[in-house]
């Protein structure tokens, strides 16, 4: 599998700023949520389940915020010798009770939520699911259910693969461009520390 070949090292890497514009330029070209969930982690610094989490309502387009409030649940089931033989993902808690919060977002992701909204409206009149839901989940699958993060790395990987950035951005990637940028704009470090959700503003000095 593609993502085998992931150097870990990149893992607490974030996008070079040469590198930034290239990536946003191949998002571009995805007609599909993959484009406006990479903007959101790498805009507004979720976490790849917060993302996949994210209702419509969680989204305050007049304040430019996004309130962090949820986060995916892989639940198993197990047989009567307690192996697992399946897992189903659902949205719960966010990972800690620091990771809620709310999130002031810019313009250019304000605009890509924008633009996925329109798409979403023109489906919810073609088909049966309501898209636009309140409740509704913002990237979710053609069926209105929440994706697993498996599937979700698997369409990634593939467009990673095709555009020369497999093996150098993974989704953390997309959230250490985040905090590094406000780090590049003299942020504070405990706004950061929020605004990422850390328990402790050590984790945002060290390892982000």
């Amino acid at each position: 599998r593609d993502s085998k070949q992931f150097n870990t090292d990149n893992l607490y890497k974030a996008i070079p700023q040469e590198e930034r514009m290239n990536f946003v330029n191949a998002l571009n070209q995805r007609k599909d949520f993959l484009k406006p969930f990479c903007m959101t982690m790498m805009f507004a610094g979720l976490r790849t389940g917060e993302a996949l989490a994210l209702r419509w309502e969680n989204i305050d387009f007049d304040n430019k915020i996004i309130r962090v409030r949820n986060g995916l649940t892989v639940i198993p089931k197990m047989d009567n010798k307690g192996k697992v033989i399946s897992r189903t993902t659902v949205i719960g808690d966010t990972k800690t009770s620091c990771s809620v919060r709310d999130v002031p977002i810019p313009d250019i992701l304000i605009d890509v939520l924008q633009d996925w909204k329109k798409t979403q409206w023109v489906k919810t009149q073609l088909g049966k699911v309501d898209f636009l839901a309140p409740n509704a989940v913002v990237f979710c699958n053609d069926d209105g259910q929440v994706r697993t993060y498996s599937g979700t790395r698997r369409i990634y990987d593939r467009f990673a693969k095709k555009y020369g950035f497999n093996g150098k951005i993974h989704f953390h990637t997309l959230r250490h461009t985040y905090s590094t940028m406000l780090f590049e704009n003299n942020e504070n470090p405990k706004v950061i520390q929020a605004l990422l959700g850390h328990k402790s503003v050590k984790t945002t000095l060290v390892v982000y």
